[in-house]
């Protein structure tokens, strides 16, 4: 701060611009000091330095300055020296030092030859700033009961000036200062302010006090005014005192709502002190971890509210206790806080697919997938089902299970559920998943898609669903079946003669692949199948010549002349039906063969016989295998004969020659022998049915007798 001053100190400082040399001379180096005081104006701030060195060096009319470094503050424009900046502040200047240091500007100044000028300009104070606080208004807490003479520090205030200029002292600006002056004392120590009590405070006789505190400097400039506001603290003698013994509250487990405020309790304490009733409210929980708790509190105002949702299922009371202390930690009080959880029925039910394994194929959250054999019996347990809900008992008393939808819905549903097997908790429900009825892949039973809906009976009532796929799998139960019930093939000069062909109704390759054979094994010398797609051949023909040209040609001919009535038999041995009227079936055909050898034709020595039955009677028709089945019970009723001839014989001689011998031998002794012979006769018709085969079985019609 600039101050301005009288003309009788402005003709003081203009004579204090005057050079004061010391009494000595100048050799190399010349040092030249000048004290000039602070706002000299800028005009009078410079210099000749030739004038500066006339009384010192004899050299000082010949020599040149200047500076060794450029310089913030001066510049030479030989022989004058000129203060550069227009301001000439002490405190701006030498803003960095300390007040009470010399303030001055030093700089060297170089001539043409190897004289050096040391030039100093010490920069006299003036009293030109006021004293400041730095803040107006602060505020203290001293407590009551502190013994006398205690001390609390204050804020000091700041003057730039020297230590000649700056603060004195301070002093107390109060109306009532005589009050004042008793309970406190400014004390000023070094650069140090202090409030010192005179007497001991007492909070229930007074509380607070206003201070107006000013500096003042050793001019008698004085500061602005520190507005000190004193609160005398309470001793805390008294603890925080809640209004209930315990709190409890019960809130559902839906409450809470991010977009509005959750407060569920309000817990208030009491302090009987007299002036700390400030109290802070805090949560003491040693079980749950801070951030899983779902509560938290108002340290000030104590409203409990909540801080994220709550979940019944995880936990359903809270039990925790709530601090309440005074500011300053010393006193504090602890209640008890009980939360009971109410149940909302806010969790879907559950299913719980158990399959057994060779049934289970596939599982995820979406769905589950079982393979089933088409062949599985009705009623076999295909696993089953739980049905469980979080929620409590008590607001879901029942769950329920069923099938609300089963695709394709043209085929009635594989699978059924059965309730009979409930377990003995409330909370779930088993269920057993088993065949509804025969399965038929090659029907349309292939796949299913079944969607299983499980429902508690809250209030909302909530469901959830599941998808449950069923593949079918293929089995090997379908026989195979002929395009036609007989086959005619027309014979032609070469080996094949035709091809049967049978379809199977099963899906996989393996079952559908279809093998063919003969039933009749005699007629594997003549006659050839394919067994993989039916094709017949001949495996030789029925007759042959091993002569050569004419002589080994053959042809066949009816034994019975008649036969050609009816049938017409070519030279390739083809027999054909060309006449239908007053034909009797079944008709038993002879066939030989002659060659046209020369000179004499030869006859075969074996004759082929061929019946021609009614395709509706194939009954009628004579079978090898019966008549070999023949042939064999006429062997066991031979053997039977035989036998029961050899018992007569054996009877015979027992009567005869045995009886006698031991009767004679053992008195009044007797043997009677009674034999039966009973024969067994099997009767087999002459006919043989040949019934349609699965996997090469066959069978033939006969009864015993």
């Amino acid at each position: 701060m600039h101050l301005n001053t009288s003309n009788m100190i402005r003709i003081y400082l203009h004579v204090l611009l005057l050079p004061i040399i010391f009494a000595y001379d100048c050799e190399e180096i010349c040092n030249v000091t000048l004290s000039v005081m602070e706002n000299t104006p800028h005009e009078n701030l410079q210099w000749n330095l030739t004038n500066l060195l006339s009384n010192r060096t004899s050299l000082y009319q010949y020599l040149q300055f200047s500076l060794s470094n450029p310089s913030k503050y001066f510049e030479i424009h030989s022989p004058t020296l000129k203060f550069r900046s227009i301001e000439f502040d002490r405190e701006q200047i030498c803003e960095n030092r300390n007040v009470n240091d010399e303030c001055s500007l030093q700089l060297q100044i170089f001539t043409q030859t190897s004289f050096l000028l040391i030039f100093k300009l010490i920069i006299l104070d003036e009293n030109d700033w006021k004293p400041f606080f730095s803040q107006d208004y602060i505020s203290l807490i001293i407590r009551e009961n502190l013994p006398r003479n205690h001390r609390v520090q204050l804020p000091i205030a700041y003057d730039y000036d020297s230590i000649q200029y700056n603060i004195d002292h301070y002093e107390f600006l109060n109306h009532n200062i005589e009050e004042i002056q008793r309970i406190f004392q400014l004390e000023q120590s070094q650069d140090e302010l202090r409030l010192k009590l005179l007497r001991i405070l007492d909070c229930e006789m007074k509380n607070n006090y206003q201070l107006y505190i000013i500096a003042i400097d050793k001019s008698g400039y004085r500061s602005n005014i520190l507005h000190v506001n004193i609160t005398v603290g309470d001793l805390n003698e008294y603890q925080p005192r809640f209004t209930q013994q315990l709190y409890h509250a019960n809130i559902p487990e839906n409450l809470f709502n991010r977009n509005t405020s959750s407060s569920i309790l309000q817990i208030s304490a009491i302090d009987d002190d007299c002036y700390d009733q400030t109290i802070l409210y805090t949560i003491l929980n040693t079980d749950i971890p801070k951030d899983m708790f779902p509560f938290e509190i108002n340290n000030h105002s104590g409203l409990i509210r909540m801080k994220h949702s709550l979940d019944y299922e995880t936990i359903s009371t809270y039990r925790f206790r709530v601090k309440a202390a005074n500011l300053d930690g010393i006193t504090s009080s602890i209640v008890p806080v009980i939360i009971d959880i109410s149940d909302i029925n806010d969790n879907k039910p559950m299913i719980q697919m158990n399959i057994l394994n060779v049934y289970k194929l596939e599982e995820n959250e979406d769905h589950f997938s079982i393979n089933i054999s088409e062949n599985i019996r009705l009623g076999q347990v295909i696993g089953n089902i739980l049905i469980r809900d979080l929620d409590s008992a008590m607001i879901n008393y029942h769950l329920s299970l069923k099938i609300v939808s089963c695709l394709p819905l043209t085929i009635a549903c594989p699978i059924e559920l059965d309730s009979g097997m409930e377990n003995n908790t409330l909370s779930s429900t088993t269920y057993v998943i088993k065949t509804a009825r025969q399965l038929n892949r090659e029907h349309g039973d292939r796949e299913f898609i079944i969607i299983l809906e499980a429902r508690d009976y809250g209030n909302p009532s909530l469901s959830s669903q599941r998808r449950l796929m069923v593949y079918v799998t293929d089995e090997n139960d379908c026989a195979p079946k002929f395009t036609y019930s007989s086959y005619q093939f027309q014979l032609s000069n070469s080996s094949f003669i035709g091809q049967v062909q049978a379809n199977d109704a099963d899906s996989l390759p393996n079952h559908r692949r279809i093998q063919y054979k003969l039933l009749e094994y005699t007629h594997e010398n003549i006659v050839r199948i394919d067994p993989n797609n039916g094709s017949l051949f001949l495996v030789k023909q029925p007759s042959t010549d091993l002569d050569h040209n004419d002589n080994g040609l053959v042809n066949y001919y009816f034994t019975n002349k008649d036969h050609y009535n009816y049938f017409h038999i070519y030279h390739n041995g083809s027999v054909v039906l060309y006449n239908l009227f007053n034909i009797r079936l079944p008709i038993r055909l002879e066939i030989y063969a002659r060659d046209y050898g020369y000179p004499k034709a030869l006859e075969s020595k074996q004759n082929i016989i061929v019946y021609v039955c009614d395709i509706f009677a194939q009954n009628e028709c004579p079978s090898n295998k019966l008549r070999r089945n023949f042939y064999l019970g006429s062997i066991i009723i031979m053997v039977s004969v035989v036998l029961f001839l050899f018992m007569i014989i054996l009877c015979i001689i027992w009567n005869l020659f045995i009886k006698d011998y031991l009767k004679n031998k053992e008195n009044n002794q007797a043997y009677n022998c009674r034999m039966e012979a009973r024969k067994n006769l099997i009767v087999s018709d002459s006919l043989y049915d040949e019934s349609p085969s699965i996997y090469a079985n066959h069978y033939s019609k006969c009864a015993a007798v």
